[in-house]
C-alpha cells in the first residue's frame, strides 16, 4: 500500500517532515495505490485500486469512484472503461462504434450499418478498389452516327447505338435541307430505330443521327480480339455506301433483351459485373421465398448474346447489303476520336473517300454479316 496524506502539518521535525514528504510523494507516482480508496481524496484524486485483479484505476469526483480502466500486472494490458463497463464489453451505442460487415455482409452490399475492411472492399465490393452503384464519374460517353438517305414521305435510317444507355440524338443534314425524326422501336428485337422524312430544301436527302451515350462496357470481342470500333456501311447493288453507323459499341450492345449494363467494377482485374435475379420459380415465391440477387461476371459471350438478334444496324431494301468493316483496323479507332471531337464523317464515308474491299475476311461475327476490308482513295 502506497497511500499517505500529501498534506503536512505544522510542527514537524526535520526527519518527520521528510519521511511525510517522502510517502506524500509516493503515494502520487504510484496514484495512491492500495485496497482501499484514500480516505484524504478530494475531487480529481486517481485512486490504483489492487484488491483484486486486474486493478482497476479511478477517478474521484466528489462523491464516488468512476472507473477509468483495468491494468493487468500479469500481461502488461491497459483497457479502457467507457459508461461503467471495459470496452469490448460496452454496448455499441455507447462506445459509438459499429460492426464489421461478415464477408457474406460485405459481398452483397446491402448492409448500410457495419463497416467494411479494405481487404473485403477490394474482394466484394462497396467502394475502394471494387465500385459498387457505378456513378456518372465511373462512366465515360461517347458519340455514334447512324446515317442514311430520306425522303419527303420518310424512311428509317437504322439503330441508334446507344439503347437504354443512350441519351437524346441530333441531326446532321446538309445546309438549307430541314428534317424531322422520331423514334421507331422494333418489339421483336426491343431496338430502338430513328425514322426520319425531308420537310424541306433541295439538294442531297443524306441525314445522320448523332447520339452521345455512356460506354459501360467496352471492350468487345467477336472471337478475334478486343475490336477497334464497328463501322457498318448500308451498300447499294453496285458496291455504293447509301449510310453508315460508327461506333465504339455494336448495335446489339445496347439495344436487345440481354442487359450488359455494370452494377460492380473491380478496379483492378477490370472485371464487370451485373446484379441479376436468383433463378427461382414462381411457386418458390409464392411458397414464401423473398427475390435474392447474385453478381454476374459479364463475359464477352454475355455482351454479345443479341448479336444473332440484331446482327446490323439498317433496315435493308432489295438489292441492299449491309457490311462491317474491319473492325481490327486501328484506323477504325482514329475515325472515332474525329467522331467524338465533333466531326462529321458522313461525307468522307459516303462521298468516295472510303470504299469496301470486295473480298471477305476471315473473321468472327455477327451471322449474315460479310467483313470487309476498308480503302481509301
Amino acid at each position: 500500500m502506497t497511500q499517505s496524506n500529501p498534506v503536512i502539518g505544522a510542527d514537524k521535525s526535520g526527519l518527520q517532515y521528510r519521511n511525510e514528504d517522502n510517502e506524500g510523494k509516493r503515494a502520487l507516482l504510484t496514484h495512491h495505490k492500495g485496497v482501499t480508496p484514500p480516505s484524504y481524496a478530494e475531487a480529481g484524486t486517481l485512486w490504483l485500486d489492487d484488491s483484486a485483479a486486474p486493478w482497476l484505476l479511478k477517478w474521484y469526483d466528489g462523491t464516488g469512484w468512476i472507473v477509468q480502466g483495468s491494468l493487468n500486472a500479469a500481461t502488461e494490458e491497459f483497457t479502457p472503461f467507457i459508461g461503467g463497463a471495459a470496452l469490448g464489453d460496452a454496448s455499441e451505442s455507447v462506445r459509438g462504434l459499429v460492426r464489421r460487415a461478415s464477408d457474406a455482409e460485405a459481398e452483397a452490399g446491402e448492409n448500410t450499418e457495419k463497416f467494411v475492411t479494405p481487404a473485403q472492399l477490394a474482394a466484394y465490393g462497396g467502394g475502394g478498389d471494387f465500385l459498387e452503384n457505378v456513378s456518372q464519374g465511373d462512366l465515360n460517353t461517347a458519340t455514334g452516327d447512324i446515317s442514311g438517305a430520306v425522303s419527303t414521305t420518310g424512311s428509317l435510317i437504322g439503330t441508334l447505338p446507344g439503347g437504354e444507355y443512350g441519351f437524346s440524338y441530333n441531326l446532321i443534314g446538309a445546309g438549307g435541307i430541314e428534317f424531322r425524326s422520331q423514334i421507331a422501336t422494333n418489339i421483336a428485337s426491343q431496338t430502338a430505330m430513328v425514322f426520319a422524312l425531308k420537310t424541306s430544301g433541295t439538294g442531297g436527302t443524306t441525314v445522320t443521327a448523332r447520339q452521345r451515350y455512356v460506354t459501360a462496357s467496352p471492350p468487345f470481342d467477336m472471337g478475334d480480339g478486343p475490336v477497334r470500333g464497328f463501322l457498318f456501311l448500308k451498300l447499294d447493288a453496285a458496291g455504293n455506301i447509301l449510310g453508315h453507323y460508327l461506333a465504339d459499341v455494336p448495335p446489339w450492345g445496347y439495344n436487345g433483351p440481354t442487359s450488359i449494363r455494370a452494377d460492380k467494377i473491380d478496379r483492378k482485374s477490370g472485371k464487370k459485373y451485373r446484379k441479376i435475379l436468383k433463378p427461382r420459380t414462381m411457386k418458390e415465391y409464392m411458397d414464401g421465398a423473398t427475390p435474392e440477387y447474385i453478381h454476374e461476371e459479364i463475359t464477352q459471350e454475355i455482351k454479345n448474346a443479341d448479336m444473332s438478334l440484331i446482327p446490323h444496324p439498317f433496315v435493308l431494301q432489295d438489292g441492299e447489303t449491309a457490311v462491317l468493316a474491319d473492325p481490327m483496323d486501328g484506323r477504325i479507332e482514329k475515325l472515332l476520336q474525329l467522331q467524338n471531337a465533333g466531326e462529321n464523317l458522313t461525307e468522307a464515308l459516303q462521298g468516295g473517300y472510303f470504299r469496301p474491299d470486295n473480298e471477305a475476311l476471315a473473321r468472327k461475327g455477327p451471322p449474315g454479316v460479310m467483313q470487309v476490308a476498308l480503302k481509301t482513295s
